[in-house]
């Protein structure tokens, strides 16, 4: 179930296939934290309540965009 929110901005966004994805609820605001991620983002050791600025460091590849999904 933690990774998703992840499979849907990758099932959204076929650009995203094989690519590490973590969802974020606002990644602009510095208390961010990840919501989801998927399986190879995991392997990068990006985990769900992790500052997201954390999870950009461990992983640079991380796709970052802002999704319309949910609004």
């Amino acid at each position: 179930m933690q990774c998703y929110y992840a499979s849907v901005e990758k099932t959204t966004y076929p650009e995203f296939a094989n690519k590490p994805v973590a969802v974020a609820a606002y990644p602009e605001r510095r208390s961010c934290i990840i919501l989801a991620a998927c399986p190879i983002a995991v392997a990068y050791g990006i985990s769900t309540a992790e500052h997201f600025s954390d999870s950009v460091a461990k992983c640079q590849p991380v796709c970052k965009h802002t999704s319309m999904c949910g609004r």
